[in-house]
């Protein structure tokens, strides 16, 4: 059902990211990761601008931590970021909170103060949000570790 509403004018392209998006991941949880870098590369030839969040999001995750290319994968973040306001459809599946930890991270590894600091702090907020809900004070685990690791790297930076 959901495969069909991809289809539809308006909502298609919103619905075929999605499917997009779950797809990669599956590929990517069975190791093909070089399958799901052809599909991602395709998505991002095919897909407007934006609906491409959660897309270069993956590519930045990709890049960050399977392939060490700190430089694209702060490029595809950064990308990410820019076009999170076009689509409200596409903004929570895009996971602003991965977005700015990625981000974050790959200044960091690329020794950019400014950005690595920016984006921990943005990351940081949005924790603290999250925390805030007692439903996900309790699945935050990725999140705090992820945190502790900026806290340290981040400072260490000044």
């Amino acid at each position: 059902m959901i495969k069909m509403a991809g289809f539809l004018p308006i909502i298609g392209e919103p619905i075929r990211v999605i499917i997009i998006d779950r797809e990669i991941g599956k590929l990517e949880s069975h190791d093909q990761f070089e399958t799901a870098r052809e599909i991602r590369k395709q998505a991002l030839r095919k897909i407007s601008l934006k609906h491409q969040g959660p897309i270069l999001r993956s590519e930045g995750e990709d890049r960050l931590h399977r392939m060490h290319d700190y430089q694209g994968a702060l490029e595809a973040f950064e990308k990410a970021l820019s076009v999170l306001d076009m689509s409200p459809s596409s903004y929570g599946v895009s996971s602003p909170d991965r977005i700015y930890a990625g981000a974050a991270q790959a200044a960091v590894f690329l020794g950019d103060n400014e950005k690595a600091k920016k984006y921990y702090h943005k990351f940081a907020e949005i924790v603290s949000l999250f925390n805030a809900n007692p439903k996900l004070k309790n699945s935050l685990a990725w999140h705090k570790e992820t945190l502790n690791w900026l806290t340290t790297h981040v400072g260490s930076l000044e």
